[in-house]
């Protein structure tokens, strides 16, 4: 049984033994989910689950004896989540939350007071020591958010007192101003999921529930020095309490209006996602209905009129009076969410009001600000993707001559996102309707003309190609198209790319020189390659890019891959049978081809060039480099010189022995007496001497 006794020494172990640890939590864990688990399931359930098939009584008597142990059991994991390393924390914290699932009020009440406790004084230091960079600072900073964790663990079976408590601490005890940005982020998941754990409350009325909402959302509004790493965890934070407001506060929204505006040019890609989500949040509240009084949102200029009917298209123009700001980054924001929100809403949204949102914004394009450009090309191609075909087609007056503005004020800098919106007009409208407004477009923009008949000969070369290709394989294949399964906004925003190939000429490349001509032939066949050569895993042999085995990694073409069957048409087929016939010459080939690389010797360019790294390294020219950089001559001296003169010996000697041939034995040289040589010479030049006398 789970006695006192068994728990005591459970705890030693858990202190003293950190490998012991994760199967001791497991059993924690498992001792508590198998009762637990018995005591809300039928009997059926139970005999399937449980093979002991103890009853619903005996497990409901093991919960009571465990809830005795609760409390010591929480003040032991509070101490072992403190110490373990953050990567570990998590099996500590599923503990953590089993143990206080099945206390008492009282019992979880005393561990809640422990950790506020704590809480309140590293808070209150750490706040009083704004500015240190001590080590004791940092370690209390550690402790505080330690302690928000458990709190965090803690929140799902807290009642609403100390669940009021737990809002009020982050709201005024400094915890969503404090200068660390880890202690904010658990601020704000703190208060997000306080008021889910509020408004899932039935014994709380509903008005009560929207009045605790709006109270945080009010004391939250005036928070403006918001942590880089917690702006994610606000903007989610601000999704979570936004839905439960009343149809009478929507002055809320508007309030925080500008930080979801803001929020879609971070860095951060999920904080960007999660301001994307706000404005729908944001949207949806507004479409449901209700009043909006402006006179109750700070810095509101409209004095004139106190209230206002919610509505999505009165949403949409709130977010379109961002484009009036002063500053561009702020209208780049702008024109981004009210893609977003002309996307969610499309179908709530009159045609007039898309046309005033598209004739607002199409003109943006002749900007010279590259951000607000960007911005906007993104929307353009929105508009086309989305709306009705008749909204786009009215602005086509305004949106192409635009579009060759842009081409010409920022050059080739959007050369291919322009190009790409107009094979999506071309195709949606036909080539006549474009040119209509093309030639109006291009008097005063000298080639800009040329784009658009570029773009068609482009369409009839790839048609012509695909043609081509399907007479050669004999069968109609299809192209391979990129499949889109993220979120929709951005798969029309960034997804689909030009489906012509960059790298055709376009039509006045004769015109160009020579070396233009092979810079861009240079270029485009980079990019072929770039997507054309892929290494293949191959865990047998490990990949030495110094040896030929290497090119056996490589596969070329990978992405493209042969069909079943393809090459059937190239073997001789037996008329009897009908049977593919393969001749022994291709394997023999093959393998002539295979064992050739072990024939090949060294030449005496690879011998030279090893020769010349030695040389680099060990000649009086050469020179070396120390750690630090610094270049080291090679100094010329006797001894130097000795070794170069001794190798340069040693390479003639091994010449020669390798002319003599490899198979023969060098036979031994007995040691020679000093100045014999002398002798030998001197002896050559006396018989020398009588023979010329002879002759005489």
């Amino acid at each position: 049984s789970f006695t006192p006794q068994l728990a005591e020494r459970l705890t030693q172990v858990l202190y003293q033994e950190p490998g012991l640890r994760a199967p001791i939590l497991r059993g924690l864990k498992s001792i508590v989910e198998c009762n637990t688990l018995v005591l809300h399931s039928t009997e059926s359930e139970t005999r399937k689950l449980n093979p002991v098939c103890y009853s619903v009584d005996e497990a409901r008597d093991n919960i009571a004896h465990l809830n005795k142990q609760a409390k010591s059991w929480l003040a032991v994991l509070f101490n072992v989540f403190t110490t373990v390393e953050k990567e570990s924390r998590a099996v500590v914290g599923d503990v953590i939350s089993v143990w206080a699932s099945i206390a008492n009020e009282s019992e979880l009440a005393g561990a809640y007071r422990n950790v506020i406790g704590h809480l309140n004084q590293n808070i209150r230091t750490t706040v009083n020591q704004h500015g240190q960079q001590d080590q004791e600072t940092q370690k209390m900073v550690k402790t505080t958010a330690q302690m928000l964790d458990i709190l965090l663990l803690l929140i799902p079976y807290l009642p609403v007192p100390q669940l009021r408590e737990s809002m009020s601490l982050c709201l005024e005890k400094g915890v969503l101003t404090h200068p660390d940005g880890t202690v904010q982020k658990l601020g704000y998941r703190i208060l997000a999921r306080s008021i889910l754990r509020i408004v899932e409350m039935p014994e709380l009325p509903e008005d009560e529930r929207s009045t605790a909402v709006e109270k945080v959302l009010k004391e939250t509004g005036a928070e403006t020095e918001v942590a880089t790493g917690a702006i994610k965890e606000r903007l989610n934070f601000l999704a979570v309490a936004i839905p439960y407001i009343s149809s009478t506060s929507l002055h809320l929204v508007v309030a925080h209006l500008m930080e979801a505006i803001m929020g879609v040019k971070e860095h951060s890609e999920k904080a960007r996602k999660a301001a994307f989500e706000l404005l729908v949040v944001m949207g949806e509240k507004m479409k449901r209905g209700g009043t909006i009084r402006l006179d109750l949102v700070e810095d509101s200029s409209d004095g004139g009129m106190n209230a206002r009917e919610a509505n999505v298209e009165e949403f949409i123009n709130m977010v379109g009076a961002s484009l009036a700001a002063e500053k561009d980054h702020t209208i780049s924001a702008g024109v981004m969410s009210l893609s977003r929100v002309l996307f969610e809403f499309r179908d709530e949204i009159s045609e007039t009001s898309m046309r005033d949102i598209t004739s607002t914004v199409y003109p943006l394009l002749g900007v010279k600000n590259r951000e607000i450009v960007k911005s906007v090309l993104g929307f353009v191609k929105l508009t086309i993707h989305s709306l009705p075909i008749e909204i786009v087609e009215d602005q086509l007056s305004n949106l192409v001559p635009a579009l060759f503005t842009c081409l010409t004020v920022h050059g080739h800098h959007f050369k291919v996102k322009i190009r790409h919106i107009f094979e999506r007009l071309l195709r949606k409208f036909g080539i006549d309707e474009i040119e209509k407004h093309a030639d109006k477009a291009t008097e005063n923009n000298s080639g800009a003309f040329k784009m658009i008949r570029n773009i068609k000969k482009k369409k009839e070369r790839a048609a012509k190609k695909k043609r081509e290709a399907a007479e050669n394989d004999g069968s109609e294949t299809e192209e391979a198209r990129n499949l889109f399964k993220g979120d929709a906004f951005e798969d029309v925003i960034y997804g689909s790319e030009s489906e012509l190939d960059d790298s055709d000429e376009d039509e006045g490349q004769e015109k160009l020189s020579k070396s233009r001509v092979k810079e861009k032939a240079y270029k485009s066949g980079r990019r072929d390659l770039r997507g054309a050569t892929r290494l293949r895993i191959d865990d047998d042999e490990p990949m030495d890019l110094l040896d030929g085995a290497a090119g056996k990694l490589i596969a070329s073409n990978a992405v493209r891959r042969k069909q079943p069957g393809k090459d059937a048409s190239k073997f001789e087929i037996d008329e009897d049978t009908g049977k593919m016939v393969i001749g022994e010459s291709d394997s023999d080939s093959d393998d002539h081809r295979h064992a050739a690389p072990k024939q090949l010797k060294r030449s005496d360019h690879d011998v030279l060039a090893g020769a010349a790294y030695k040389e680099s390294l060990v000649s009086v020219d050469g020179f070396t480099r120390n750690p630090n950089g610094t270049i080291k001559f090679h100094k010329d001296t006797k001894k130097r010189r000795r070794e170069e003169m001794e190798a340069m010996d040693n390479d003639v000697e091994m010449e020669d022995a390798h002319t003599k041939g490899e198979g023969k034995r060098k036979q031994k040289q007995k040691p020679s007496r000093l100045g014999q040589e002398f002798k030998a010479k001197a002896r050559e030049k006396i018989i020398t001497l009588f023979i010329l006398m002879e002759l005489e």
